[in-house]
């Protein structure tokens, strides 16, 4: 009975690590997918996220992404903030509905300088860095 019991409970936690190893790449491949989406959106950046609006925004396709796992949802979202800033939003989802093993949200900030002319817009756009403490005081 008592070598019942040890192969039951070493069955559970195989089983539990097993889960457990599958969320965490889940949620690696989640981030590192985020990250390569938001490199996608700068390098196909056009003169549709030029024009857009303050306030506008404007959704960009991603392509599936191929490889092994579970299947692979992403979605970017271009926002302009204001006439040189732009927030690109990127959201990631590894599985499906209802048995989705990892979500995340990647958030980029990027200036722009105003442009006189149409052969400038070749130009991309930068990352903003991050603000030091002293510069919000």
């Amino acid at each position: 009975m008592l070598a019942a019991a040890l192969l039951a409970g070493s069955a559970i936690a195989s089983r539990a690590l097993q889960r457990a190893t599958r969320g965490l790449t889940a949620a690696a491949r989640a981030e590192w997918e985020g990250r390569r989406a938001l490199g996608e959106v700068l390098a196909r950046w056009d003169g549709a996220a030029d024009s857009l609006v303050v306030g506008g925004w404007l959704d960009r396709p991603l392509p599936a992404s191929t490889g092994a796992g579970p299947a692979l949802v992403a979605r970017a979202r271009l926002r302009r903030l204001t006439a040189t800033l732009y927030q690109v939003t990127v959201s990631v989802q590894v599985g499906t509905r209802p048995s989705t093993l990892a979500q995340r949200q990647v958030r980029l900030l990027l200036a722009r300088a105003k442009t006189a002319d149409s052969a400038a817009t070749a130009q991309t756009p930068s990352p903003v860095s991050r603000w030091s403490v002293t510069d919000l005081q």
